[in-house]
């Protein structure tokens, strides 16, 4: 069995040889691609203020009673006009409306490729699959080790050299290190399927990243300016606030342009005679309007303002969450930092006591597996020290994530 396991091993590793290294870069590149890009919109158009422009096209027949010859009078109207409706003032609801608008454009057309949640799983997925490849790379030839001990003791155990409980404790050891061995090699398929989903990948590639890139870190506002939750909460209290504006505006003084122009056509028959004929049709009005009395205008405000408050109240709690995020991903780094320095040290310890036994070994003082047991055991620590690395790179990617779309953001 452990046999099988260390071929299936060397056989993926020889498998990706001669295979490009995919770089984080190009993994974020990929997975961008890979989302819709929202469509390019003018938003500097949409600040202009443009009057609005309809055509109108009616037309109508009557049939009345003459009331002294008893005769009908019918008359055909036809017309066809050009109306442009252009307010004046409106108590600034108009403006409110259109700069919520010109927001929303801005946010979808700002250039971050995906959302806060899609990078999280893409950082976690291609950090787990770096850590199981580099398990892999570190315990291999660590098992191999301890597997030829293990089939050296079984012959030892056929000739007499050592007893049945030693040998049975040495191929113990070996199956653990098998299984911790395939327990890597599953994370590994795992962690591919998740960046394979991701980005798309046809297949397996040795990933690389600089486990000692590290960014500082970025302030609460400027890691919550940028959060997805944060952003649409505040767009709704936009649009609330512009509700409230237009709901206020209706209440009060208003003025507007009109203008018409067009043409029409009619014809009228009165005793036999028949009229017809072309005319154009023109006018302009300005409307000046203060409402005195407006039956339902105290509750429409009254709901305005309730929705206003109750989208504010909701923004603040998704701030607070936001806060709570940030100061725990900044908590991560320190207490992260913290845990990598005292992993190193007993990295450090652990080849200090490999480099010892190796000279009692050397000098025939202690066995072969105590060697192996030493050297597993360094192995064991020098992957902490990787995850603890690779959980660092995670935190430090979120991080300047933030920190970059924060920075798309300024004008």
């Amino acid at each position: 069995m452990i046999e099988i396991l260390l071929a299936s091993v060397l056989a993926i590793g020889a498998a990706q040889e001669g295979v490009a290294p995919l770089t984080f870069d190009e993994a974020k590149a990929m997975a961008a691609a890979r989302v819709a890009a929202p469509a390019s919109i003018d938003v500097a158009a949409r600040d202009l203020r443009l009057p609005d422009i309809r055509i109108e096209a009616s037309g109508g027949t009557s049939r009345t009673m003459h009331p002294f010859t008893a005769e009908p009078l019918q008359t055909d109207v036809a017309s066809t006009v050009l109306a442009i409706d252009y307010p004046l003032f409106d108590g600034g609801a108009e403006r409110a409306r259109r700069n919520a608008s010109a927001a929303r454009l801005r946010r979808l057309t700002g250039g971050i490729p995906f959302d806060d949640a899609r990078f999280a799983r893409l950082v976690d997925a291609f950090g787990d699959l770096y850590v199981a490849q580099r398990e892999r790379e570190i315990l291999t030839p660590v098992t191999e080790k301890i597997s030829g001990v293990a089939e050296r003791s079984a012959r030892l155990l056929a000739s007499g050299e050592i007893t049945n409980l030693t040998a049975s404790a040495r191929s113990d050891l070996a199956t653990a290190h098998a299984a911790r061995l395939l327990d890597a090699d599953i994370r590994r398929q795992d962690a591919v399927s998740r960046l394979r989903a991701l980005t798309g990948l046809d297949a397996e590639r040795p990933v690389v990243l600089d486990t000692a890139d590290a960014v500082a870190g970025v302030s609460d506002d400027a890691a919550i300016a940028v959060d997805a939750n944060v952003a649409a909460a505040s767009a709704a209290v936009e649009d609330n606030r512009a509700r409230l504006l237009e709901v206020r505006a209706a209440s009060g003084f208003r003025a507007a342009i009109s203008g018409t122009a067009g043409v029409a056509s009619a014809q009228s028959s009165f005793q036999n005679a028949t009229s017809s004929g072309a005319f154009g049709i023109y006018g302009l009005r300005v409307l000046l309007s203060y409402p005195l009395l407006r039956g339902n205008g105290a509750y429409d405000v009254a709901e305005a303002e309730a929705r206003l408050a109750q989208s504010e109240a909701e923004r603040d709690e998704v701030l607070a969450a936001s806060r709570v995020r940030v100061a725990s991903l900044l908590e991560r780094d320190g207490t992260g930092r913290r845990r990598l320095a005292l992993l190193q040290q007993s990295v450090e310890q652990a080849n200090a006591n490999v480099a010892s036994l190796e000279r009692l070994v050397g000098a025939g003082l202690r066995s072969d597996i105590d060697l192996a047991t030493v050297r597993a055991e360094a192995a064991r620590r020098e992957v902490d020290v990787l995850s603890a690395q690779v959980a660092q790179w995670k935190v430090a990617q979120l991080l300047a994530h933030a920190r970059g779309a924060e920075a798309r953001k300024r004008p």
